[in-house]
């Protein structure tokens, strides 16, 4: 069955692909995929552990929307105040190196009209402004045209979470913070109204804190190292310790205050981002304070991290479950399924013009190549026919053959009485020689 939309998320740790099906009925269904990716892969293994990955879905890449979130990306919202739209590109050109981690040479953005007022002397223009870095985007991409797919639409993380909570009614109309904890970066996102008015990415993962617990460290007389399979797995057992007081022994060697005090600086630089980015929104959207945290991401089911976050933000902090649509209680696939949300010719959609014209000109040559698939598919078709029509020809004919052979004397003894009729009549008839003469 052809999908309606596709979703794609080429993550660092793990590919993960949804994509939407209609019944006879009308009723749409989901299917959501996923595969890790093991730490020590090649590029290249990484290029076939994909290519087998979408291998189901390869006869659909051109037919259906393919929309591709992409990691490294910022959102802004901010008005200016400009003598006419035709000056608006220039103003957020100069705005971009100012609010983006990156150069302009490296960024591509994308920048949207939400609102417009005239003013008293120039005209009031509230614009959101997203950018990716340009070095990640097209590196994704040419992973994508590798296996011969090439992306309809190209959208940030913090969209695509933004379009599930919207679908499932879980994002009010005040200020909410949403929080998608990766591997190794996780993604703040600030709506307001609906719109994402401020989002951020950071260098900062559930991986840290595994990293953090490979530290060493005394514990009584004994030196103490853990590996990162260790670390890993303690990790996951425990997750944030609602008592870090606590005497006891974790796995049996790390007491809790140990434990938690090597977590102590990820956290702590955790929260400390969340309230940079909070105070970077305030900057141009005062009234834009969070009322809510809505959770995300596969760094999401750690242990104890909601209880956490809600004791240092003091704000109700909900996950955000995709169970509805992907039959699973999955934290790390809100991303990928909100990419199959998101609307498409989105007005922030990074796909380069000249990528976005590749699709297209694929696109037809594909119907192009089924158009003549199908006429040399009725060439043969009617060829068949024609060959199986002289066949029966053929096969009736040989009977009567044999049966036209068998009556050939006869056929040579009454063309010879004919003839020799004919002889006897026009002799008779000119009274030459009598008839009893013969």
């Amino acid at each position: 069955m052809r999908p309606l939309r596709i979703g794609l998320d080429l993550g660092s740790r793990a590919f993960k692909v949804a994509w939407i099906t209609s019944s006879r009925t009308g009723a749409t269904q989901w299917h959501v995929r996923s595969k890790a990716i093991p730490a020590d892969a090649s590029p290249e293994q990484h290029v076939a552990l994909l290519q087998e990955f979408l291998r189901p879905l390869r006869r659909f890449r051109y037919a259906s929307p393919v929309v591709m979130t992409i990691s490294q990306s910022h959102l802004r919202q901010a008005a200016f105040e400009l003598p006419s739209l035709k000056h608006l590109p220039a103003a957020v050109q100069e705005r971009v190196p100012q609010w983006f981690p990156f150069d302009v040479s490296r960024a591509q953005y994308r920048h949207h009209l939400v609102e417009q007022q005239p003013s008293a002397q120039a005209l009031r223009c509230v614009v959101q402004v997203a950018a990716c870095d340009q070095q990640a985007l097209q590196q994704d991409l040419a992973t994508c045209w590798r296996l011969g797919w090439v992306p309809s639409e190209v959208c940030s993380t913090a969209q695509a979470i933004t379009a599930l909570a919207a679908h499932h009614g879980r994002l009010p109309e005040q200020a909410c913070l949403l929080l998608d904890i990766g591997a190794r970066h996780s993604v703040l996102a600030i709506t307001l109204k609906r719109q994402v008015i401020f989002a951020r990415e950071i260098a900062l993962g559930s991986d840290h804190l595994t990293e953090a617990l490979m530290n060493q460290v005394m514990v009584g007389q004994e030196s103490l190292q853990l590996s990162w399979d260790q670390a890993e797995e303690l990790k996951c057992q425990v997750g944030i310790p609602d008592d870090p007081s606590s005497g006891a022994l974790l796995a049996g060697r790390v007491p809790v205050m140990t434990y938690h005090a090597l977590l102590q600086p990820v956290l702590e630089q955790w929260v400390g981002e969340i309230h940079r980015t909070m105070a970077f929104s305030a900057q141009t959207h005062p009234e834009a304070v969070p009322q809510q945290v809505l959770l995300c991401g596969g760094g999401a089911h750690l242990k104890g991290v909601d209880r956490w976050l809600a004791k240092q933000l003091e704000l109700p902090v909900e996950p955000l479950f995709v169970a509805s649509i992907a039959g699973q209680e999955d934290l790390s696939l809100a991303a990928v399924c909100g990419a199959v949300l998101m609307p498409l010719r989105a007005t922030l959609n990074f796909l380069p013009e000249a990528t976005h014209r590749l699709r297209g000109v694929i696109r037809a040559e594909e119907l192009g190549i089924k158009a003549l698939a199908v006429v040399v598919l009725a060439l043969w078709l009617g060829m068949a026919a024609t060959m199986g029509q002289q066949r029966t020809v053929v096969r009736q004919l040989q009977p009567l053959q044999r049966r036209w052979q068998a009556l050939e004397p006869v056929r040579a003894l009454s063309e010879t009485l004919t003839t020799q009729a004919a002889l006897i009549n026009a002799l008779a008839g000119d009274n030459t020689v009598p008839v009893a003469w013969f």
